[in-house]
């Protein structure tokens, strides 16, 4: 290790394809250590077409040295780490049904995550933007719809529950701003 590098801590980040991987993996669409064609995605058959055996074999050799997976002879497993970030990705692709009449409550996400769980703060502040959250200030998100169960999952399975508050407010600085991005008006 150059000197440079030296007590540097390399956090990885989990691709599109890395993703679909694990999906694949957890729903068991693989077969003797193997990728069973028919059931994937149309993006992981693309890559795979492009890729080819070469390709699909450096991904899972660099999930299993992220811990996601074991590569185990014959067979593929999820470790625990693994089955907690497939857990995140499908929490963070949750649907909140939008009420039709908003109740005036706004929903606040606050977190102060240390910079050793960057990539798990990433992926948190991503989701929100996903969800419509809105940046009031840094590290602080807000909704008028609530998401606090699929939050609270989300961070449970990201390791970061102790890093995240979950609030509740009936009043917001700059109010009239968040009612217009979102669309609603207190009732």
């Amino acid at each position: 290790m150059s000197e440079k590098n030296k007590g540097v801590i390399h956090r990885f980040k989990v691709g599109e394809i890395e993703k679909d991987i694990l999906k694949a993996i957890s729903s068991g669409q693989t077969a003797d250590g193997s990728l069973a064609l028919p059931n994937l995605n149309t993006k992981l058959k693309g890559f795979i077409k492009k890729r080819g055996p070469k390709g699909i074999k450096s991904v899972l050799e660099k999930l299993e040295s992220k811990q996601m997976i074991i590569l185990g002879g014959e067979s593929i497993y999820l470790t625990e780490k693994g089955q907690k970030w497939q857990q995140s990705f499908e929490a963070s692709e949750a649907i909140v049904q939008r009420p039709l009449i908003w109740d005036g409550v706004w929903h606040l996400v606050s977190y102060d995550i240390p910079n050793l769980q960057k990539v798990e703060r990433d992926f948190l502040r991503q989701t929100l933007e996903r969800w419509n959250f809105r940046k009031v200030q840094e590290s602080l998100w807000v909704s008028p719809f609530d998401y606090s169960e699929e939050v609270a999952v989300l961070a449970l399975n990201l390791g970061i529950p102790a890093h995240v508050i979950l609030m509740t407010t009936n009043k917001l600085p700059d109010q009239e701003r968040f009612e217009a991005w979102f669309g609603v008006r207190k009732p």
